[in-house]
């Protein structure tokens, strides 16, 4: 149930920003049950999905974020500079 209700959070927030169905949506999580929403959400909002994951090299991050090109991200977390 709690899985349930914040990826439904998720998708309602992404619907609230208008984005078209098959957006990519950028997930930055750690383990739980914050990422297991963020992995869902986009999913039932229509969206595409593209990991990204806080202990990756963040050489890696920019090149996968780039070339993606996501119109949102969702963070459990701040997102580093």
């Amino acid at each position: 149930a709690e899985l349930w209700s914040a990826a439904s959070g998720v998708a309602a927030a992404l619907r609230d920003l208008g984005l078209p169905l098959g957006s990519r949506v950028a997930t930055w999580c750690h383990p739980g049950v914050a990422a297991a929403a963020a992995a869902v959400g986009p999913w039932l909002a229509g969206a595409v999905v593209v990991p990204l994951e806080p202990g990756w090299p963040a050489r890696r991050i920019e090149a996968i974020a780039r070339d993606a090109a996501p119109a949102a991200v969702v963070a459990d977390a701040p997102l580093a500079e």
